[in-house]
């Protein structure tokens, strides 16, 4: 009986750090989240070449979206992120859905050397669409337009 119970929890146990391995070296990224007219899309942001983490990496995230699109913040990343949600006259809800602008800048903050890039992505949370992704450097503005999915 024992037996049995210590190899269940060694199996437990060997899960759990080959989990934590995988996790360690696949890299980071945080991403808030926005309900543009019933579509939840991530606002993903990755700092390329520092597996430290976003504590060393603060991030604004400008999203604007049509004056007639329902839209709000549902997650953000809480000291890490500032988020905003602006509507503009210019961006236009159509059939096919929301045109969308989303801006990223990330900045070094903490110890050491800072990554090499960033990489950002505004992705459908549903599937997992990408609808649009790009690439920059630290403390610069990266803009992507998107076109999110739904009915205006």
């Amino acid at each position: 009986m024992w037996r049995m119970k210590a190899i269940a929890i060694s199996v437990v146990v060997l899960g759990a750090l080959l989990f934590g391995a995988v996790i360690a070296y696949a890299g980071w990224g945080w991403n808030a989240k926005v309900d543009v007219n019933g579509t939840v899309v991530s606002t993903a942001w990755t700092v390329v070449g520092d597996e430290d983490g976003a504590n060393n990496y603060r991030a604004k995230i400008k999203i604007t979206v049509p004056e007639d699109a329902d839209a709000e913040i549902v997650e953000t990343a809480v000291g890490i992120e500032k988020v905003s949600l602006r509507s503009s006259k210019k961006l236009q809800c159509t059939e096919a859905g929301a045109e969308s602008t989303v801006s990223y800048k990330v900045k070094h903050v903490g110890d050491g050397e800072p990554g090499d890039h960033v990489e950002v992505t505004v992705s459908q949370v549903s599937g997992g669409a990408v609808l649009a992704s790009a690439s920059g450097s630290l403390g610069e503005t990266i803009t992507v337009n998107a076109l999110i999915p739904g009915v205006c």
